[in-house]
């Protein structure tokens, strides 16, 4: 990770030093027999040491010495990086599709790994015996939406709340290989993290939304048969006669008072004198 972060080194005739020994001048000769930009440095060290020393007025020494100038070590700088660049891509297909050819005898088997890399498509997991590389797509994990933390380098479901870490040990299953694209995919089996839940596709989520829906209408219908009118029973128990039979409970009617009756017989006894001088 401390090496994706930086940038890629290259040779230059500007001596601007070394960023991760923090040192203000370098340059590095220590294998003059299998890098050329060593031996280039190897000539001009013997060059300027035979000079100091006026051993020689030439361009170049007995001993191997030579003078370049800066255009030459600028020119030789940007034509040693991009072949030194060209050969690591050559070693690295080679050695992709050598681990192709062998993983294609171990299809479908499952393989203990450690998340190697994160990206927003899947994260790569990195065999734990084999030391071999390969995808789980994020289209092949529960069905959930994630979200990238480039910071945190992980994969974050929002629903059920998986997550997938840089350094997670988890267990894969060879899904394929394309030995012509030099692509593993692997399928995700285990996880040493839990998961809040576990993830669904969308038609058993419509099911599921059907079945509670169907759920509800039955209830509603329960509680409204529970709810239907029934016939009122009087508040008062029934009152018997002498005879021991039960008489119908009526609203019991208001009790006059006297005056109340005295008002009323005299506005009988006043209407039936108006109606007797009529005639």
């Amino acid at each position: 990770m401390l090496l994706r972060s930086m940038k890629q080194a290259v040779y230059n005739a500007d001596n601007a030093g070394h960023f991760g020994l923090a040192l203000k001048r370098y340059a590095h000769f220590t294998s003059p027999i299998r890098r050329y930009p060593d031996l280039l440095l190897h000539r001009a060290i013997k060059y300027l040491i035979a000079k100091q020393e006026g051993r020689n007025t030439d361009r170049w020494t007995p001993t191997g010495g030579y003078h370049y100038s800066f255009d030459d070590m600028d020119y030789y700088g940007e034509q040693c990086s991009m072949t030194e660049r060209r050969a690591d891509d050559a070693t690295r297909d080679v050695a992709d599709w050598l681990k192709c050819e062998y993983m294609q005898d171990h299809v479908g088997e499952e393989l203990d790994g450690v998340i190697a890399n994160v990206t927003g498509f899947g994260f790569f997991v990195r065999l734990t015996e084999l030391h071999i590389d390969g995808l789980v797509h994020i289209s092949s994990l529960a069905n959930d939406y994630y979200q990238f933390d480039p910071i945190g380098q992980r994969l974050i479901g929002e629903s059920f709340g998986a997550i997938y870490r840089l350094g997670d040990a988890v267990k894969v299953k060879v899904l394929s290989v394309n030995l012509d694209d030099k692509q593993i995919d692997f399928e995700l089996v285990e996880t040493s993290r839990k998961l809040r839940g576990k993830g669904k596709t969308a038609k058993k989520r419509m099911a599921e939304a059907e079945k509670k829906k169907a759920k509800a209408k039955q209830r509603v219908a329960e509680v409204r048969g529970k709810r239907s009118p029934k016939a009122a029973k009087p508040m008062v128990e029934a009152t018997k006669r002498p005879d021991g039979q039960e008489e119908d409970v009526l609203p019991h009617k208001r009790k006059k008072s006297k005056a109340t009756k005295s008002r009323s017989n005299k506005a009988r006894q006043n209407k039936a004198r108006g109606k007797a001088k009529k005639k």
